[in-house]
């Protein structure tokens, strides 16, 4: 695997990971005046299943073929996807609640 695809990958991740809680546009296209929780989640969902099909036609594109994964590798990547978008989870809410204020 190249050096390229992997640095492409995981800046691909790191991005969708946070899109969600770093705007107050659905999917950056449809403008919130607010964006609860639950929409945000909805989206990272989204955002999951959309870097999933990114990663599967990467692998199919390098390897020849698809390996069959088992529910253990969903949630263990799920659970990365998590980890990766704690910075925007924290920025949103801290700031929301004056921890760490944003000037104007």
């Amino acid at each position: 695997m190249s050096l390229t695809v992997i640095i492409f990958t995981i800046i691909l991740v790191i991005l969708l990971a946070n899109l969600p809680w770093l705007s107050n546009r659905f999917m950056l296209f449809i403008p919130l005046k607010s964006k609860p929780l639950k929409v945000c989640v909805i989206e990272w969902l989204v955002n999951y299943s959309v870097l999933g099909v990114v990663t599967l036609g990467i692998e199919f594109k390098l390897t020849g073929g698809i390996h069959t994964q088992e529910w253990e590798f969903i949630v263990i990547t799920l659970c990365v996807f998590a980890v990766f978008s704690m910075p925007g989870i924290i920025f949103r809410y801290l700031t929301r609640y004056g921890v760490f204020p944003v000037s104007n």
